[in-house]
């Protein structure tokens, strides 16, 4: 069985990303009420949300409120081969986003 790939991206109208701060909250509101497993980000992505030192740029509403209307919220899973975001109990206290993060690393990856 393949499987069903949903690609749903944040951009500007110009496409550019360096100057404008989107919504996390809504975003990750509209991606939790699709029926998907997991959701896919890169390290870079994660630390424009949560920079160094575990404080997110952006959120909305509490960190432990149970959306209404998702009923299994799906998993983030993040690719950080460098081992580069230090937030890791901060994004994954997120729980009304997703339900836990899988971290993606490599034999290179600093064991801290």
């Amino acid at each position: 069985m393949r499987p069903y790939v949903v690609v749903h991206s944040g951009v500007s109208a110009d496409g550019r990303m360096d100057w404008a701060a989107g919504d996390l909250g809504l975003y990750y509101e509209l991606a939790g009420r699709w029926d998907v497993d997991a959701t896919l980000c890169g390290s870079n992505t994660i630390l424009a949300a949560f920079p160094s030192g575990g404080n997110p740029a952006e959120t909305t509403g509490d960190p432990g409120e149970e959306p209404a209307d998702t009923p299994a919220r799906q998993w983030l899973v993040v690719v950080d081969g460098q081992g580069r975001i230090d937030a890791w109990p901060t994004i994954r206290r997120q729980t009304a986003y997703w339900r836990d993060a899988i971290v993606v690393c490599s034999q290179a990856t600093p064991a801290s």
